[in-house]
């Protein structure tokens, strides 16, 4: 699937060319020019930058990492970069031409990506079907090497993947697109005996629920973010952060094949969720069956919209219909209703009931769309029902006592 292996290509041969450069002119000594700070936080910069000899010749430009010694982090460039010079190669990966550390920052020399990122091309284009079915393969085979560890070794965990960590390039005169994940700056290596992340870090939107205490983050942390990021391509918004992942499918933006595939993926379990990034591409490229929920609630979800509505308003025209009528019998009472005092009517066929029949068409009605836009009213409404429904029983209760 992941199109990575030792074999020379083209691109391989321009990587070579370009690293030959670029230790050719290092030869010479020199130093580097900032050309634009492209990001800055407390533990890194990102830059643009080119090599200036010392013969006035500018080689470049590069995307230079300056990463905080001291914090511990940006490792996986040391190993990304030993991989590709061994010969390891995935065209969704930025490749690294040099690492090194000055005694207070490991700085990362990469390639020069032109394109923009997967966050600016949604806000352009809009979101589609068709974007997401294209970013996943892509995506998932450069989880897939880290997760592999590069070759060798324990896996690398991205922990910060999000569409503006992804850069697309390329997609002129009819060539395809690619989608290279960047940004190794907080990734981190796998340990069997760790038992939480050291630090803490990420986007909340896209990091699981382990990667903020609640556990170590694994290949599967990295899923529940693909999850995320492919919910936004369908979508074009940030997932909500905290929101109970078959809501987040629900969404009728997101195509009925694929509504299992986000939810599976972005489970609050990691056990849930796909167990690797090449599982998750074969959901959504439908050689898999990306199957989360109970049958009853997967059949249920893939009722068209269409017909949810159509029901619904058979339901509201059912309560309407026997509203009337209850309140048909406050005004003329029937049979051993006649009876009763008329407080009693108007509580028992004025409000009870007629509360008991709304109460039942809630429960019964399609509310996947009354779901996503107010979340937890939806239980809140449960609630509210079982309240009606035992008033309606004291009603009735009390109607059996009256006419004994």
């Amino acid at each position: 699937m992941c199109p990575m292996d030792e074999h020379k290509t083209d691109i391989d041969t321009d990587f070579d060319a370009e690293l030959a450069s670029y230790l050719s002119s290092c030869e010479g000594a020199g130093s580097y020019r900032v050309l634009e700070t492209l990001k800055s936080s407390d533990f890194e910069v990102t830059e643009k930058v080119v090599f200036c000899g010392r013969d006035g010749g500018e080689l470049g430009p590069f995307v230079r990492k300056r990463i905080d010694a001291a914090c511990g982090l940006g490792h996986a460039y040391e190993r990304l970069m030993a991989a590709q010079r061994q010969g390891l190669r995935c065209p969704n990966l930025p490749r690294v031409l040099d690492c090194w550390n000055d005694g207070e920052r490991l700085n990362a020399l990469m390639e020069w990506l032109p394109g923009v990122t997967l966050e600016d091309c949604v806000r352009e284009e809009g979101p589609s079907e068709e974007l997401a079915r294209e970013v996943a393969p892509q995506l998932a085979c450069a989880v897939g090497l880290l997760h592999g560890g590069l070759g060798a070794g324990a896996p690398v965990i991205h922990r910060d993947l999000k569409p503006s960590n992804v850069m697309v390039v390329g997609g002129q005169n009819g060539l395809p697109r690619s989608f290279i994940l960047i940004d190794l700056g907080i990734a981190r290596t796998w340990r069997e005996s760790a038992e939480a992340d050291t630090t803490r870090l990420g986007t909340r939107s896209y990091a699981p629920p382990e990667q903020f205490g609640f556990g170590q983050t694994s290949v599967r942390s990295d899923v529940y973010a693909l999850g995320a990021v492919l919910w936004f391509c369908l979508t074009g918004e940030d997932p909500a952060p905290g929101m109970d992942s078959r809501q987040l499918a629900e969404r009728p933006d997101v195509p009925s094949d694929l509504r299992r595939v986000v939810a599976k993926a972005m489970s609050f379990d990691p056990q849930e969720r796909y167990a690797s990034a090449e599982e998750l591409a074969r959901a959504v490229e439908g050689r898999a069956d990306g199957r989360h929920f109970s049958p009853a609630g997967a059949a249920r979800r893939e009722v068209p919209a269409a017909a949810g509505r159509a029901w619904n308003v058979a339901l509201a025209v059912t309560v309407a219909v026997l509203t009337v009528a209850s309140w048909a019998n406050v005004a003329v009472p029937a049979g051993s209703g006649a009876a009763w005092p008329l407080w009693f009517r108007l509580l028992a066929f004025g409000a009870w009931m007629p509360a008991g029949f709304a109460a039942a068409a809630f429960v019964l009605a399609d509310r996947r769309r009354l779901r996503h836009r107010v979340g937890l009213l939806q239980a809140l409404a449960l609630c509210a029902a079982v309240v009606l429904g035992g008033l309606l029983v004291i009603g009735v209760l009390g109607a059996l006592f009256l006419r004994g």
